[in-house]
């Protein structure tokens, strides 16, 4: 028995990730598919002797999905550590601009001068919270 993780791209709603699931535990040799929608991935746990990656793949194709990737189990932790390295940098890089923004905003700073009749304060606003 062998445990893996596929990317899955093209998904909707739940009911998508169902219908994966239902047409991947009725494939031969798989012993059991949990198809999420919000991470966009299947975990397949299958037979090695009675099927395949490439059966497994041809599964999902025919639902009328994309295979992204595929990855052991056992890997897997790697793949979601690099995952939350990137989350944590959006995190901070979102906090240097968020701060300066709500700090403006909830204390009433006004910096001196205008462009096109709007405070410098309003502006350095809109731009900390765009980014």
């Amino acid at each position: 028995m062998k445990k893996i993780t596929i990317k899955i791209q093209g998904m909707h709603c739940a009911s998508c990730a169902a219908n994966i699931t239902h047409a991947l535990e009725k494939g031969n040799g798989i012993i059991s598919a949990n198809v999420n929608y919000a991470l966009e991935e299947a975990m397949v746990e299958y037979d090695e002797r009675q099927t395949g990656l490439v059966d497994i793949h041809q599964i999902i194709k025919d639902q009328g999905y994309k295979v992204m990737q595929e990855m052991d189990h056992k890997h897997g932790h790697d793949h979601h550590y690099e995952n939350e390295k990137n989350v944590l940098r959006r995190v901070l890089v979102s906090a240097v601009f968020t701060i300066p923004a709500f700090i403006l905003s909830m204390f009433m700073i006004r910096i001196p001068g205008s462009i096109l009749d709007i405070g410098i304060s309003i502006w350095l606003q809109a731009v900390f919270t765009t980014i």
